[in-house]
This record gives structure tokens, C-alpha cells and sequence, in this order.
């Protein structure tokens, strides 16, 4: 991207402002109806899907006198596609195995960059890359005063 040009010639180029693009997220939106036939709740469901995702410490065991929390969590290998995810399997209840894909559906969306602020102000930094031969030119008009 150039930003000013002078006789033809670029004299700034590659700005690049500090604020960042928006992040692109995935959130899976459970059907309440469906979680209801299944008898279970949302906050039930969500949980069973970030513990399923993330890694959750279900218990703390005591070996030769030191606790030591447990960490559970799907291979990195069942977990890395969007089927893979839809294809995560949650117990009800009544100990019926039904996947995410019949309680929800995986919607993508972006969310706002972070802003960041001095002194309670918002504040976008802008940097460049200024060409030598415009900086020289201006030394040699300097000079020439």
C-alpha cells in the first residue's frame, strides 16, 4: 500500500496501521427443542462440548502423598476438523450416546479487533517504511538553506 508519492515516485510504502483484523470464531449453537427431547440442559450440553474440546480436570488423585489433577480431553486427532466436532458424542441422561450434530449447528463468525488505548484514549499507531532516496533528498535541501 503506498500512501504518498512525490514526482511519480513513492516516498512511503507498506503502511500498516496497529489495529489488528477481525478474528475469525466458531460458535456452536445448540436447538433447545433438541436438547429438551434429550433431556438435557444447556448449560449441561455446553460443558460436555468445552470439556470435550479443551482439556477438563475431572479429579485430583493422591499418589505417595501428592496430589496430582487429571487431565482429560480428546486426541488432537478427533478434534481438529468441523465434522470432527459435530461428530462428538454426548450421553443423556437416560445414558442414550447422541452426537452435537442433532443437538446444534456450527456457525462461523468473526469478532472485533481488541482496542487498544493510552490514557483512556483510543489509539491506532500507523508505521511505515520511508524510501532513503526521499530522505536523502530532503538532507540535501536541508543542507543546501
Amino acid at each position: 500500500m503506498e500512501a504518498k508519492r512525490q514526482n511519480g515516485k513513492p516516498i512511503v510504502s507498506q503502511v500498516v496501521i496497529s489495529r489488528k483484523d477481525f478474528t475469525p470464531e466458531l460458535n456452536f449453537v445448540f436447538d433447545r427443542e433438541k436438547l429438551a427431547e434429550e433431556g438435557l440442559s444447556l448449560a449441561t450440553a455446553s460443558g460436555l462440548l468445552r470439556d470435550a474440546i479443551g482439556v477438563m480436570s475431572p479429579a485430583i488423585t493422591v499418589i505417595m502423598v501428592r496430589n496430582i489433577k487429571i487431565r482429560v480431553s480428546l486426541a488432537p486427532e478427533y478434534r481438529r476438523s468441523l465434522d470432527d466436532i459435530t461428530n462428538i458424542q454426548v450421553t443423556t441422561p437416560q445414558g442414550k450416546l447422541v452426537r452435537l450434530s442433532e443437538l446444534g449447528h456450527i456457525e462461523e463468525s468473526s469478532t472485533p479487533p481488541i482496542i487498544e488505548r493510552k490514557d483512556r484514549s483510543r489509539v491506532i499507531t500507523p508505521l511505515s517504511l520511508v524510501l532513503r532516496v526521499w530522505l536523502s533528498l530532503m538532507w540535501l535541501r536541508l543542507l543546501k538553506r
